[in-house]
């Protein structure tokens, strides 16, 4: 709060526009990139090779620890 009372006090009005780049506009752009990505990735994962994929990957780990060291050493091989 007190950081928004300070930007209240030093910015004029007319510079606000630009201190989240160029206002809703940009914000409506990557919500519509963020919706897509949401849309393909559910597309993607229930069509049915890729959920035969995720279901035999799941039978791989058979306790919790397994499970979150499973899905750590997935995400370190597939991330660049």
């Amino acid at each position: 709060m007190a950081r928004l009372h300070g930007y209240a006090h030093t910015f004029a009005r007319t510079q606000w526009r630009g201190i989240d780049g160029n206002g809703f506009w940009d914000l409506t752009a990557f919500t519509l990139q963020m919706a897509m990505v949401v849309l393909t990735g559910y597309v993607v994962a229930t069509s049915p090779p890729v959920a035969r994929l995720i279901n035999r990957l799941a039978l791989v780990p058979s306790t919790a620890r397994t499970a979150v060291s499973f899905v750590a050493m997935l995400s370190m091989s597939v991330s660049s």
